[in-house]
């Protein structure tokens, strides 16, 4: 099938909801974001929400805050203005920015189906 188009690729998000995120894999200039099947490559870091905290890169808790995600249900995935925003079933919430700005390439994220035959890119 191969990349998907602009309006899919909003519905593609719409996939990670009810899959529990498996683990957080820290590559050398970006994450990946496993839910058991549904691979998120992020090569803008996200921010992590909790409670009344913002974590961002650099922050001492930053690591330990994407981690404790594992283990949590995605409970609603939408891309707004300049954002891809995951809500998990914890309350808490992260946002991976799309703003050219923020980006080191012409990526922000890439998600894979987890059958390798469909993926969206932002």
């Amino acid at each position: 099938m191969g990349r998907t188009t602009e309006d899919e690729a909003r519905d593609f998000l719409h996939r990670l909801e009810g899959h529990e995120l498996g683990a957080v894999t820290f590559v050398r200039d970006y994450i990946q974001l496993h839910f058991e099947g549904p691979l998120l490559n992020a090569y803008v870091w996200p921010v992590v929400v909790a409670g009344n905290e913002r974590y961002s890169p650099g922050m001492r808790e930053y690591r330990d805050e994407l981690c404790a995600r594992i283990g949590c249900m995605v409970s609603l995935a939408i891309e707004a203005k300049d954002v891809v925003a995951i809500s998990f079933s914890d309350g808490s919430l992260m946002e991976i920015s799309l703003r050219n700005e923020d980006r080191s390439g012409p990526e922000a994220i890439l998600l894979d189906d987890g059958s390798g035959q469909v993926w969206s890119v932002w």
